[in-house]
């Protein structure tokens, strides 16, 4: 197992050695730096302050460049240059620091167009000399766009007159400023459309109510967004009033405070995607227009303007469209069940010449929203840009994000002890990771990198000196043990050849000894044999007579 794991060590530490030269090359190799021009607008006659900003993918420690502009267009005032002459401007920043500056000049604008403002002889350098003495570098120019001062209109004419009743004569023309017209005497209010020809003017009507039998003058004010007024009248010569009058046509209905009849037919033009149908309010049904969607009712009133159902609270309020890039927005109003945008509080703001009813989040928001329709016939909140009179969905996700729930401390239950039979566990190893390029180049600057390099080089040789020791160390333990294995049958066979020696001497003293032993019993028997003769020689002489000895 150790050796395994030093095996393992030695070769993640080899590969570690490889790859980190690799990548500290690709790194000093894509350091870049880039100088941009940061244009802007302004009116004839201001002054504005264009940016300029120098930004590096490593620190910097400085940096030169040379800023060139229309002087047809632009003088220059004052800035951050450390030196300038007419249509040039120079900056050298030899106290740098980060990896971005942003430095600011000052212009007058002389003239309405585009002047131009570009960047030149862009220097960058890095402040670790191990990227050279200087980086690639980019360049941006930009533009100043200088509009015209603001005049207010005099346009204090109209550019369409209807009447709700009769017609008008001669036929409407803005330059003529005097017309007549004849009621029936059942029409005892006048409605009266008149739409300014400059969206900053302002209209004003008056005379059209409580016509009396005979000639009465309706006069129609205008006035120029600088105050110059031009007043349009009409003669209405209304006719005997009727004991019982009847309406020649439709229903009366009341939109923002004015008294409108809805007319039975459309006689205007229908708005791109709608189509004619039917309409019943109360006991009349009169002709509407309808989106394809179906989700949007339109009626034509008395005045001759087209008006929105909303169903929900029995009201109507003016058709008005607008056109966006790539869309054609309705103004509608939204539903009651849905609430305004959290953070966002009611005010006017003119939007498409109007003032009319918005949401904003800030008093000096340049954006407000509304509630709109898209040619689909979908509805939803959308966003309006005052200055660009641009128009784009609202980002519920940023107008309304959802609170973050803010954790509170749980109290952690004690445990009850119980007593288990827990094994003892196993200890495993665990291999390290190899890391990455990306890792590597994320974690370790240039120089870092490179010391580091030269550092898995050493611990590489080192690796394989270890890694060739341990190869030795381990086969002089293989001879060893094969040397002390013959060792051990050598002394086995001696120790069976020593008992086999032992096994004969053994055996021939016991046969030496069971020889010796039948020898001493053969002599034994022998004198056993003597002495019993002896004996009966004895006996038998006693038993002779002694004459005969």
């Amino acid at each position: 197992m150790k050796r395994k794991l030093v095996l393992s060590i030695c070769i993640l530490t080899l590969l570690t050695g490889l790859m980190l030269p690799l990548k500290t090359d690709v790194a000093l190799a894509a350091e870049s730096a880039t100088v941009k021009v940061v244009g802007t607008s302004g009116t004839k006659g201001d002054t504005v302050t264009v940016k300029v900003t120098v930004s590096s993918t490593v620190d910097m420690e400085m940096y030169t460049y040379d800023v060139t502009y229309d002087t047809e267009y632009l003088q220059y005032l004052s800035g951050d240059a450390d030196s300038a002459e007419e249509g040039k401007l120079t900056v050298i920043k030899y106290e740098a620091s980060g990896k971005s500056q942003t430095l600011s000049f000052k212009f007058k604008t002389l003239k309405v167009g585009d002047g131009l403002v570009k960047v030149s002889g862009a220097t960058v350098c890095p402040s670790d000399p191990a990227y050279g003495d200087s980086l690639a570098t980019t360049t941006s120019n930009g533009k100043v766009t200088i509009k015209a001062p603001y005049q207010a209109s005099s346009d204090c004419k109209l550019k369409s007159l209807v009447v709700s009743e009769g017609t008008l004569s001669p036929a409407f023309s803005k330059d003529k400023t005097e017309y007549t017209v004849s009621v029936g005497g059942g029409c005892n209010k006048l409605g009266v459309t008149a739409v300014a020809n400059d969206s900053k003017a302002s209209v004003k009507v008056s005379g059209n109510k409580d016509l009396k039998e005979g000639e009465n003058t309706v006069k129609i004010t205008v006035t120029a967004e600088n105050g110059d007024t031009k007043t349009y009248k009409i003669k209405v010569t209304r006719g005997k009033m009727s004991p019982t009058p009847t309406p020649t046509t439709g229903v009366t209905v009341n939109v923002n405070d004015t008294e409108l009849i809805l007319r039975d037919k459309i006689s205007v033009e229908a708005p791109e995607d709608f189509e004619k149908g039917t309409f019943e309010y109360g006991d009349f049904t009169v002709e509407c227009l309808k989106n394809l969607a179906g989700n949007l009712t339109v009626v034509e009133m008395s005045d001759g303007n087209l008006y929105v159902y909303n169903p929900e609270n029995d009201s109507f309020y003016l058709y008005e469209e607008t056109k966006g890039k790539a869309n054609r927005y309705i103004f509608v109003q939204y539903p009651v069940t849905l609430t305004v945008p959290e953070g966002y509080y009611e005010t006017t703001k003119t939007v498409e010449g109007k003032e009319r009813k918005v949401y904003i989040n800030a008093e000096e928001s340049s954006y407000c929203i509304l509630y709109m329709m898209n040619y689909a016939g979908e509805s939803d909140w959308y966003q309006y840009d005052l200055k660009e009179q641009s128009i784009q969905r609202l980002n519920q996700e940023q107008a309304d994000p959802t609170p973050t729930p803010i954790p509170t401390d749980t109290p952690t239950p004690t445990p009850t002890a119980v007593p288990t039979n827990t094994p003892t566990p196993v200890p495993t190893m665990t291999v390290a990771p190899t890391p990455t390029l990306e890792l590597i180049a994320g974690r370790f600057t240039p120089k870092q990198a490179l010391l580091g390099s030269l550092l898995a080089v050493v611990l590489f040789f080192v690796a394989m000196i270890v890694f060739l020791v341990l190869f030795l160390v381990e086969k002089n333990r293989h001879a060893t043990e094969e040397s002390a294995d013959a060792s051990d049958e050598e002394s086995t066979s001696e120790a069976m050849a020593d008992q086999s020696v032992t096994e004969d001497v053994y055996s021939k003293a016991v046969e030496e000894a069971d020889e010796e032993m039948e020898y001493e019993q053969t002599i034994v028997n022998v004198d056993e044999l003597t002495l019993g003769a002896d004996v009966t020689s004895i006996m038998e002489g006693e038993n002779t007579p002694r004459d005969e000895k």
